[in-house]
């Protein structure tokens, strides 16, 4: 399969990859940790969420994605379509 954007594909209006369904589901914005001695992969956790703030309003219509969970404050960009999307449920 060849890499894709998410956002390039919502833009021209194109399907999610098969398999690829946010339908009543939430992201949960993580990021990694580096591996304590012997491990290969390190613990992850909650990354901040403040740098997708863009892509919500973007997301949260178009694939029927339930919320996002993350760190750290939300800005007015993606407060009003969680705002919107939390009146309509």
């Amino acid at each position: 399969m060849e890499p894709f954007s998410l956002t390039e594909m919502l833009a021209k209006g194109e399907p999610l990859p098969e398999g690829d369904d946010f339908k009543g589901k939430f992201i949960y914005y993580v990021g990694p940790v580096d591996p304590v001695g012997d491990e290969v992969v390190g613990p992850a956790g909650p990354t901040t969420a403040t740098r997708m703030d863009k892509y919500t309003e973007m997301m949260l219509p178009q694939t029927g994605l339930m919320g996002m969970i993350g760190k750290s404050e939300r800005g007015d960009i993606a407060l009003r379509p969680l705002k919107n999307m939390a009146q309509s449920l």
